[in-house]
């Protein structure tokens, strides 16, 4: 059967297999599409409310793993528990004038950390908060905003079949070129080409987040985008922001502190964070980036979120989270 197929395929001309397996990919990502906005079951459970959120949790959804630790040290450079420095042509980060010890665990690993000083780029590869990431990923799970590690497996299956199918037909069409000593070197462009859009189409990356959790994201950038604008005003005046800057940040990325002169330094400190360099995730421990906070301070929704310093201890398992987030893979 397999050896009639490959006959057909040969009696197939250049331009109209091109044609065909334009098609069969469109069909084939179609069909992919379906299914994993089928398997997705968080469309069916309802919106956690942002006092039942903290910041740390959803900076963790929108950027991961760097997305927090960016976060960590806004918060902590705004409440003056670290300082950053310019050293050479390089930004270090060390402990503040604010003796105060933060009492968030995240925050206390970060400033710690930064007892000696560090250089900025190197904390997102030195920080190990493994322990309190897992805890977030459980807490945004169970919220339903984040897939499970056999969810995200899942996903992954479904787009390397779909490479798999689109691969299986061009190699067969290429081993038949080269039997027949015909030229090839387009037809394997073509296909990889095709593989290659199939792969972004598909979006392996943004599996981190269930649709519920990219709903989620959403909302938080359209309501409360007056925050950001308020944060710039009063910033400029002097005036104390009505949510906590560190929340802002959380959900606008290191964007949202780009026109204030007052974080000009820290701006500096870490360009372009706001760019995605999410790894590729096969069982949920992402080494991602940029980040997005929710919850709630003491001058945002409610007391049940976060206080003004972090994360309070009824929030969730372990703190809460930020945006932006940068480094390696």
């Amino acid at each position: 059967m397999f050896e009639s197929f490959v006959n057909y395929t040969a009696t197939i001309s250049g331009p109209i297999f091109l044609f065909i397996l334009t098609i069969y990919t469109i069909i084939l990502n179609t069909i992919a599409k379906f299914v994993l906005s089928y398997m997705d079951k968080s469309k069916h459970s309802k919106m956690p409310e942002f006092e039942n959120l903290n910041k740390y949790e959803i900076a963790v959804l929108r950027g991961g793993k760097n997305a927090l630790i960016l976060t960590i040290i806004f918060d902590l450079y705004y409440l003056k528990n670290i300082s950053l420095k310019r050293k050479r042509k390089q930004i270090t980060i060390s402990q503040g004038e604010n003796t105060q010890k933060p009492e968030n665990p995240l925050e206390k690993l970060m400033y710690y950390h930064v007892g000696v000083e560090t250089y900025a780029k190197q904390i997102f590869k030195n920080l190990h908060i493994e322990p309190e990431l897992r805890a977030i990923f459980n807490s945004l799970e169970k919220k339903h905003l984040r897939p499970s590690a056999d969810k995200i497996f899942k996903n992954w299956v479904v787009v390397v079949f779909v490479i798999l199918l689109i691969l299986f037909l061009g190699i067969t069409k290429l081993y038949c070129a080269t039997v027949l000593n015909k030229p090839y070197a387009f037809l394997v462009i073509f296909f990889g080409l095709l593989s290659f859009f199939s792969f972004k189409l598909l979006k392996p990356k943004s599996n981190i987040k269930t649709k519920l959790g990219k709903e989620l994201l959403k909302k938080l950038t359209t309501n409360l985008f007056w925050a950001k604008e308020d944060l710039k005003s009063n910033m400029e005046n002097s005036k104390e922001s009505k949510i906590d800057p560190a929340i802002i940040f959380a959900i606008y990325g290191i964007d949202s502190i780009s026109s204030i002169d007052y974080f000009y330094d820290f701006y500096s400190a870490f360009p372009g964070t706001n760019k995605s360099h999410n790894s590729f995730i096969f069982f949920g421990d992402d080494g991602g980036c940029g980040g997005c906070g929710g919850g709630c301070s003491s001058g945002g929704y409610s007391s049940g979120g976060c206080s003004s310093g972090g994360c309070s201890s009824g929030g969730s398992d372990s703190g809460g989270g930020g945006c932006g987030g940068c480094g390696g893979s």
